[in-house]
């Protein structure tokens, strides 16, 4: 049963129990604008479990499969944050607009780190209001950032095989549509066609571009 907590109308703080808890909690936000972080036990292709951590928002929302089945999720409208440069500081890191599927998974003592930081965002949101309740929400919000992107190159580091067969695969499918494009005299592929052909995020196939 989802448990919310959201003392004041532009945050979100709460915990879920089933996909369709966080379904129901994300979709009547998701539209109007609203980001969410969400951690929870995440449900692979083959049925295994992990912890992971991922952002929704409305460029990722459409079609979202909810393979998470418990956890615990902190929503927020960028215009809560405005004078800090939210959005910009988000769009320089590609991870938030990743799939759910490309979440990175969290060992142990990255989950224990995630969960501190969430203790400090709900202690937080169960507080009156002041004047550095923002600033502190802001810190917390920042520090959780900047400890995905460091979970993620630990990842991409961890997985360089896998990463090196993404790319493969990438230079073959661009290879295949350079040849069917010269005989067919048609436009060259765009990234998001590509990105459709390989079941991926531009922003995660881009990423993986760039590591690699």
């Amino acid at each position: 049963m989802l448990r919310k907590r959201d003392k004041r109308d532009e945050i979100a703080f709460g915990s879920f129990s089933s996909a369709s808890n966080l379904q129901e909690e994300v979709e009547s936000r998701v539209h109007m604008g609203y980001y969410f972080v969400v951690m929870g036990e995440l449900t692979g292709e083959t049925g295994a479990r992990s912890s992971s951590i991922m952002f929704l928002h409305r460029r990722n929302f459409l079609n979202l499969d909810f393979i998470m089945q418990s956890g615990v999720f902190f929503g927020f409208p960028p215009s809560y944050f405005k004078s800090y440069n939210l959005v910009g500081k988000l769009r320089t890191f590609g991870f938030i607009d990743y799939s759910p599927k490309e979440a990175v998974p969290l060992s142990n003592e990255e989950k224990t780190t995630i969960n501190q930081i969430f203790n400090l965002i709900e202690r937080e949101c169960e507080r009156n209001a002041d004047d550095k309740t923002k600033d502190i929400l802001f810190a917390s919000l920042e520090l959780l950032i900047f400890n995905v992107s460091r979970f993620y190159s630990r990842f991409f580091n961890e997985q360089s095989r896998y990463l090196l067969s993404v790319r493969e695969k990438f230079k073959l499918l661009l290879e295949h549509a350079f040849d069917l494009n010269d005989r067919r005299n048609s436009q060259v592929p765009s990234l998001i066609d590509m990105a459709t052909r390989m079941n991926c995020t531009t922003r995660y196939l881009n990423d993986v571009m760039l590591f690699t």
